[in-house]
C-alpha cells in the first residue's frame, strides 16, 4: 500500500462535527502482490495468499489478501478520511457485523467510505461522545470487498463540556 502523508497542521474534529448521514471518504490506494504475501507469510501463511499456483487452484482462483490484512488496510485508510482534520478519537469501542464480501486481489484499487450512523454523547461522562458508523472497503470496480460498523469514543468541544 502506497505511503500516506500526515498533515502536521490539522484542525480537530470533535463529536460535535460528527452526525448521521456524514459521509467520509479516504483516498484511494493500490495493494501489490508484494505486500499481500508478505502480510500473508507472517500472518496468515496459507497456500491460497502465498502462491500462485495454490491460489489458481482456490476458490478465489488468484492470490487474495487474507481477512487480517483487509481489516488492516480499512483501519488505516479510516485514519485518512478527514483531509486537513483530526478527530478527537479516544479509543475504538468495538466493530460489529464484519463482512468479508469479495476477494481483494493484488493491484485492486481500494479506497474506504464511512456513513456515520448514530451521534450521542455519553450518558456517564460529559467530555466525551459515542458515534457508530458503518464501513465500506470498495475496489476500484465499485464493489465492496469488506464492511462492518464500527463504535468509538470522542472528545466533545471543550467548551461544550
Amino acid at each position: 500500500m502506497t505511503a500516506m502523508r500526515v498533515d502536521t497542521m490539522l484542525k480537530p474534529m470533535y463529536f460535535e462535527d460528527f452526525y448521521p448521514g456524514l459521509i467520509l471518504t479516504s483516498p484511494k490506494c493500490r495493494v501489490s502482490k508484494k505486500e499481500i504475501i508478505d502480510f500473508a507469510a507472517e500472518w496468515d501463511p496459507q497456500d491460497f495468499h502465498l502462491d500462485e499456483e495454490a491460489a489458481k487452484n482456490s476458490v478465489f482462483g488468484d492470490i487474495s489478501a487474507c481477512s487480517a490484512h483487509i481489516f488492516a488496510i480499512m483501519s488505516k485508510l479510516g485514519g485518512f478520511m478527514t483531509p486537513g482534520l483530526e478527530p478527537q478519537v479516544i479509543a475504538g469501542l468495538g466493530f460489529d457485523k464484519l463482512r468479508m464480501i469479495k476477494p481483494l486481489f493484488a493491484e485492486d484499487v481500494v479506497s474506504f467510505q464511512d456513513r456515520i450512523q448514530i451521534a450521542r454523547r455519553s450518558k456517564s461522562k460529559a467530555d466525551r461522545g459515542i458515534v457508530t458508523s458503518h464501513g465500506q472497503l470498495i475496489n476500484q470496480h465499485n464493489e465492496v470487498v469488506f464492511e462492518a460498523d464500527t463504535t468509538f469514543l470522542i472528545k466533545v468541544k471543550p467548551h461544550s463540556v
